[in-house]
This record gives C-alpha cells, structure tokens and sequence, in this order.
C-alpha cells in the first residue's frame, strides 16, 4: 500500500503521496524530493494566490523523507491521545469550545509517547482501566502561535477501556462533554469535528481493520 500523509492548515491540506492514484482535482500537484524542496513559504504565497484550491501534494518517491524535510520549516509540538472502545463497540469523543474531539494532549519532557496517550486520555475522561491494543497512524496540523509555525503531531493509539461508567469532563482543559458513542451515530459529531479526527472516526465507523500507514 502507498505511503500518503496529510498536514492541515486550517481549511487547506498538505498532502505528501507517493503516487498519484488519488484524484486531486482541486490540488495544485509537484512531483518533488526532499533534496529538491527549498522551504514552505513559497507554498503558503501559492495558496494565498489561488484561495480556492483545497491545497498542494508533493508527489514523491520517498515520502517519509519528504516528510521529515517539510517538517524540518517549523517548531514540532508532539501530542498523544487515543481512539478508545468499550465492550459494546461504542467510541470516546469529548466536546472541547464545542467541537467534537478525541482525548489527546502534549507529551511532557521524558514521556513515553503510550504513557502520555493513556494519561491524557484519563486526565480528560476521567476514565481508567485503558489498555492499548495498537497504534494508529500519527496525524498532523500547522498552527501559528506568536508568530511562530507549529507543526503538531498527534500519536494515537487503539485503547480498549473496561470501566466505562464514570466518565468525567476535565473543564479546566474548556472539555464540556463526555459521550460514548455507537460507530453507527457518528456522522452528526463528524460534521463539527477537524479535519484529522473526521479521517480517524471515518476509519472507525467504517468498520476497517487497519488503522496503520496508508
């Protein structure tokens, strides 16, 4: 299977692909290498030129090391969270300044990303006995933060959760609401979610068992 990943930016998206089997109708497309690519910031002008495109691919050989190089142009900030399951199939989604999440956080200094996604997961559930079954494949966003361009990763993981009853909203961190909810409900949270978590829920809710690379 191709090799493909997603960077958002607002309502735009990065996507570094090693084919160009996916149609990107709406996307401006370069085949390019790591070696080729000179900086992102010739990349932000041309969305600002053509506003209505949904974005740019970097067609490329390598991707993970396309990756590494346009990642290379901001300040990394890592986060881990879950996709976490009860025994009735249901899935955990918390509601932060009213759009629909999935529990996840900052990795602190000497963290292990798995300690960091199940403590994170607790922190803002309030819900314990969690087991990571898997990871899932790691999604990214830009942000810019005091002038500065962040690069989020998020590291999921696949949890399995056995004590579901008290589920409990960590308003400190502004999460309002705590549901379990079944795979075949998800559409209306998807509609008010981002666009990373959509493709993580999609995945759920479509019943696929691999939740690895693409």
């Amino acid at each position: 299977m191709s090799q493909k990943y997603e960077i958002f930016y607002g309502d735009k998206a990065f996507i570094i692909s090693e084919t160009t089997d996916n149609p990107y109708d709406n996307f401006i497309v370069f085949p390019i290498e790591a070696h080729e690519y000179d900086g992102v910031e010739d990349y932000f002008n041309l969305l600002e030129e053509h506003a209505h495109k949904s974005g740019v691919v970097f067609i490329s050989e390598k991707p993970t090391d396309m990756l590494n190089r346009f990642a290379a142009d901001f300040k990394e900030v890592k986060a881990a969270g879950g996709l976490v399951v009860n025994n009735r199939g249901e899935i955990l989604l918390i509601k932060r300044r009213g759009v629909w999440d999935l529990p996840k956080g900052k990795v602190e200094k000497g963290e292990f990303l798995r300690q960091a996604a199940v403590r994170e997961v607790k922190e803002e559930c309030g819900v314990s006995k969690l087991k990571i079954n898997s990871p899932i494949k790691p999604t990214f966003h830009i942000y810019e933060q005091d002038d500065t361009l962040i690069l989020k990763t998020t590291y999921w993981y696949l949890m399995e959760c056995a004590d579901p009853q008290n589920v409990k909203p960590q308003t400190e961190e502004d999460i309002e609401e705590v549901l379990w909810v079944n795979r075949r409900e998800l559409q209306p949270y998807l509609q008010n979610s981002f666009s990373n978590i959509k493709i993580l829920l999609a995945l759920f809710a479509s019943q696929e068992k691999d939740y690895g690379n693409s």
